[in-house]
């Protein structure tokens, strides 16, 4: 801007010499552009100043197997001058780095209308996230006059794993379901499907056999696998330690959920220094879950059995 600033008032300054020297009616115009100039370039930014409106939000796209995030950044313009140029950086650092990655965006906005921009967020390891964005930067027409448009945004969203690529094989399903009918829920009759019947009661093998749906009824229908976890390490924890960590705890809870066994995760909320309870039935149960449990952050300390709830 200083630059800018500088070169402008050396080509003014020689247009004054040139005007002395050659022709005095070009003194007059000199003096015009030197205060016409700053003048167009200062209330166009005044004009932007008071008329354009940036938002940003996060956007999540669910889907059966894996949730993406979005950030969604919307510019209005309502005054009759075209933005060119304009910057806002987006930072983004992972809870487990000491680094923050900037992503710097150019915006450009014709007369009376509206952009949007979209920007999908992926991390590369499970963890909480965390966004800044800064505000939208905009210059004059002559690069004079600049100023900073709406407020700094602080977002926070989460790397999931991709539950597709945790899938167990048949045989593993299978043993699960076999695992968890002598666990509890014994079965003591088979019977016709009938609408309203659940599809966790499906009898699959046994349907598969027959030709025809077949249901289970069981001795205790509310009796539910929990599953215990805490995300607690000792030591300072690391990418690689994180990865395992989550996608053992969604691996394992997927294995029940593809046998159409309905579970409970019972997970440690570092925070709240108590235990939460997760009822699992489907995979947007698992996905929520997990995002709460990275969300609550790392725990550094052992949670103890008398505090659960």
């Amino acid at each position: 801007m200083k630059k800018k600033w500088l070169m402008y008032l050396v080509v003014i300054f020689f247009s004054v010499c040139f005007a002395l020297l050659y022709n005095r009616y070009a003194i007059f115009l000199s003096v015009a552009f030197m205060l016409v100039f700053p003048l167009i370039s200062s209330l166009v930014v005044v004009l932007w100043k008071q008329g354009l409106r940036v938002q940003c939000r996060l956007q999540q796209r669910n889907q059966e197997l894996k949730k993406t995030n979005v950030l969604l950044l919307e510019v209005h313009n309502p005054t009759p001058f075209s933005l060119v140029g304009g910057k806002v950086m987006v930072s983004y650092q992972h809870e487990l780095s000491e680094e923050m990655v900037e992503i710097p965006l150019k915006i450009s906005v014709a007369a009376f209308s509206s952009i949007q921009e979209k920007i999908s967020l992926c991390s590369a390891h499970c963890g909480r996230v965390r966004l800044q964005v800064s505000p939208m930067y905009v210059e004059g027409y002559f690069g004079l006059f600049a100023t900073h448009i709406g407020k700094p945004e602080q977002l926070q969203y989460v790397g999931l794993p991709i539950l597709e690529d945790l899938e167990p094989t048949e045989m593993e399903q299978e043993a699960l379901a076999e695992k968890w009918t002598e666990k509890g829920q014994d079965i003591k009759n088979i019977r016709e499907y009938y609408a309203g019947d659940s599809l966790k009661q499906i009898h699959w093998k046994l349907s598969a056999k027959k030709g025809q749906w077949l249901v289970k009824e069981c001795e205790d229908e509310e009796a539910r696998i929990q599953i215990y976890f805490s995300l607690y390490t000792k030591n300072r924890p690391t990418y690689a330690w994180y990865d395992q960590q989550i996608s053992q705890l969604a691996g394992q809870s997927r294995s029940y959920l593809l046998a159409g066994i309905v579970h409970e995760v019972v997970w440690y909320h570092p925070q709240r220094q108590a235990y939460c309870t997760d009822i699992i039935a489907e995979g947007e149960d698992l996905l929520a879950t997990l995002e709460k449990i990275m969300l609550a952050g790392v725990c550094r300390s052992i949670p103890l059995e008398s505090e659960m709830e």
